[in-house]
């Protein structure tokens, strides 16, 4: 998505809840201590992990995520601009990460330099959170700068961690602009 489409897309999902995958996978958390939250968007999952006492690092690239960033007035929240294709954090330092509909993002060729770099910045017993678009998904185009995975991939991609959710769910359902689409999406919640 262009600077353009990202600022609409928060424009239209304002006022939304914490993203119920995120909630489902604090059950899960055992130290409210460090929280990334990858590509951080409309900041309402990071407002919310900085309510439950977790310190956050938001990191996100769309000019209009760092604005919003701005008006986050804790010594608890430090914001990011970055992009997923030049994503560096240090090793072993997140007790949790969450990536709710960010990771499919990343272009097909940077994608596993990408996500192992967030998977080693988790601490041990730490837990990471997110989707991955399957090969089904209505975007899965020729020429997409997006990736997309099998359920197969998808577990391969959590091979040396506990996988504790893996859902795919297939069905055809309007984006947040209204454009109806058919989505094929796989949700994770993954111990490290």
């Amino acid at each position: 998505m262009n600077t353009d489409r990202w600022a609409q897309y928060y424009t239209a999902t304002a006022g939304r809840a914490p993203r119920k995958l995120l909630l489902e996978a604090l059950a899960y958390t055992q130290k409210h201590g460090l929280a990334l939250d990858v590509g951080a968007g409309d900041l309402t999952d990071s407002v919310h992990l900085l309510g439950l006492g977790f310190r956050v690092q938001a990191i996100d690239n769309a000019p209009a995520s760092q604005t919003l960033s701005r008006t986050i007035r804790d010594d608890s929240f430090t914001f990011e601009s970055t992009d997923l294709e030049h994503l560096t954090l240090p090793v072993a330092t997140f007790d949790l990460i969450s990536a709710q509909f960010t990771l499919p993002f990343c272009k097909p060729e940077n994608f596993t330099q990408m996500l192992n770099i967030i998977l080693t910045s988790l601490k041990p017993g730490g837990i990471i959170t997110g989707q991955f678009f399957g090969t089904h998904d209505a975007w899965n185009v020729p020429d997409s700068t997006m990736t997309f995975h099998t359920k197969e991939e998808v577990q391969e991609l959590f091979a040396t961690m506990t996988l504790i959710k893996l859902f795919e769910e297939e069905r055809d359902a309007p984006t947040a602009s209204g454009t109806l689409k058919h989505w094929h999406v796989f949700e994770v919640i993954a111990k490290k």
